[in-house]
């Protein structure tokens, strides 16, 4: 599960700080009440379906979000990228996206399982 990152603290609280004082009240991390001092993060994979300016939405198995995608470079439809905190990390292949999916779905439950 190479693709389920744990990001440093430093980086962690600068995504939550950027999300906390550029997307605003009404979105769920800005609602959330997280302080942004996390020791650790998790980002999932995802498809990006469609795009516009600076955000796109997403597929993550089979639950669509509306992501940024200000961190990722020449971001387009079909690309799969590592999503944490409603934002667009980095781009990943699709091999290793499926089989990071694969390994979620085994340890939480998924479409596949019937949970």
């Amino acid at each position: 599960m190479k693709a389920l990152l744990s990001l440093s603290s430093e980086f962690c609280r600068f995504v939550h700080q950027f999300a906390l004082e550029n997307v605003g009240a009404g979105n769920e991390v800005a609602d959330s009440g997280l302080e942004a001092t996390p020791t650790m993060c998790l980002a999932v994979p995802a498809k990006i379906l469609t795009i516009s300016d600076n955000c796109a939405v997403v597929d993550i198995d089979g639950v669509r979000r509306e992501t940024r995608v200000d961190f990722i470079e020449d971001p387009r439809p079909g690309d799969y990228v590592l999503v944490h905190v409603g934002f667009a990390l980095q781009k990943i292949d699709e091999s290793e996206a499926e089989a990071t999916l694969a390994q979620i779905r085994a340890c939480f439950g998924g479409p596949d399982d019937g949970r």
